[in-house]
């Protein structure tokens, strides 16, 4: 395997950091891929783990210091990403809040930023209450929030 080739060798660790980013892209490409081939009842999936293991390697190494304020919201957010479909909403809100903060220092042009959070509080809104209005009214007052 290629990873396996290259995570062998001695990389800095801002390289460790893009690696892993990269390393986690792939899983959740394959996991995309394989979405309606397995069985919505089995629970240990693999592509999940290793997604999730290669973010938080490039959340935790000191490379992510290093990383652009744009790669850094990307991490975070995919990280978020991964932690909702795994059905860990109280981890991808704190992710996406952290990456919601290094939006705003490379705004506007972050990808993934406050549209998928903003889906994800309209969503949490609606099973809160039957009103759509309330949950719109929720995401609303979080985009309208200043950019401080």
């Amino acid at each position: 395997c290629i990873s396996r080739g290259i995570q062998g060798r001695e990389l800095t660790p801002k390289q460790e950091a893009n690696l892993n980013y990269y390393l986690a892209n792939v899983w959740g490409s394959k996991r995309i891929i394989n979405i309606e081939n397995e069985s919505p009842w089995h629970w240990e999936r693999q592509v999940y783990e290793n997604e999730i293991i290669h973010l938080r390697r490039a959340l935790k190494k000191d490379g992510f210091s290093t990383l652009s304020q744009r790669r850094q919201c990307e991490i975070l957010t995919n990280l978020g990403n991964i932690m909702d479909t795994v059905g860990r909403f109280v981890e991808a809100i704190e992710y996406w809040d952290r990456g919601l903060v290094k939006k705003r220092v490379c705004k506007p042009n972050c990808v993934n930023g406050p549209p998928v959070f903003s889906q994800i509080l309209f969503q949490i809104g609606s099973m809160l209450s039957p009103s759509p209005l309330w949950a719109w009214s929720i995401s609303l007052r979080y985009s309208s929030l200043p950019d401080t």
